[in-house]
């Protein structure tokens, strides 16, 4: 966080009238999304390998293994300007996802079958995670 006020508290006070007041100046904000792609490596040829492998070194979600996840995180910038008291002006909200999925490395040797189904897993897997 980019402030420069004597204090969370103040901030926070800041923030909450910006949300709470009633009749306050409108308050413009642009939040910016970002969404980056990264994936883990899966080896095997057979459904059962593939998923096998996932299980057991997919990324980890909420304390457990994943197939696919979505990792999200938040950057609150506002310039903060001090002459009578705090008040923040340029609220900025940054939030960045990035999505794990994972890669065959072996998907040219996958029986047609499985490589078919492989496709359509990943497909799948992109479209819940995003």
């Amino acid at each position: 966080m980019l402030f420069t006020c004597k204090s969370a508290g103040v901030f926070a006070a800041a923030l909450g009238a910006v949300f709470l007041v009633a009749g306050s100046a409108p308050v413009s904000a642009k939040p910016i999304v970002k969404t980056s792609f990264k994936s883990y490596s899966v080896p095997g040829t057979s459904a059962y390998a593939l998923l096998s492998y996932m299980q057991r070194n997919g990324p980890h979600a909420n304390g457990s293994r994943a197939l696919a996840t979505t990792a999200a995180s938040f950057r609150y910038q506002a310039d903060a300007h001090t002459s009578n008291g705090c008040k923040l002006k340029n609220f900025r909200v940054t939030t960045t996802f990035v999505i794990t999925l994972p890669k065959a490395t072996n998907a040219s040797k996958m029986p047609s079958k499985v490589r078919k189904r492989w496709g359509q897993f990943v497909k799948h897997a992109r479209w819940h995670e995003n």
